[in-house]
């Protein structure tokens, strides 16, 4: 299995990260450990980590503002030949290869 680490860059959403990305991160076995939550500033570091759920991510990183900002600065980041795994912050599935084929990973329902 190639060893890899998951970046999510955000900024002023952590209901989303909270409620969405790391739930299903967990919920698809991705290891707490390789979780890294980029934001923009020290003030953003502080309400996400008062936010989030601890058993749900290994590391918040104080990148750079701006979406293009904070990508070039993840792609820096990780030593050279890192598999880095972007993900967005609102992300409620996603698929699995199993296989040849996906399987898609879906949202638990609540009642």
């Amino acid at each position: 299995m190639t060893d890899y680490v998951v970046a999510i860059p955000t900024y002023k959403r952590y209901g989303e990260v909270t409620k969405k990305t790391l739930p299903t991160l967990k919920r698809g076995g991705v290891p707490k450990s390789k979780i890294h939550v980029f934001v923009a500033n020290k003030t953003e570091e502080k309400l996400y980590r008062e936010k989030m759920d601890p058993d749900t991510y290994g590391k918040i990183v104080v990148g750079k503002k701006g979406l293009v900002n904070q990508r070039i600065f993840i792609s820096e980041y990780f030593p050279m030949g890192t598999c880095v795994v972007s993900l967005d912050d609102d992300v409620e599935k996603f698929q699995k290869l199993k296989g040849s084929t996906f399987k898609i990973s879906k949202k638990k329902k609540t009642i």
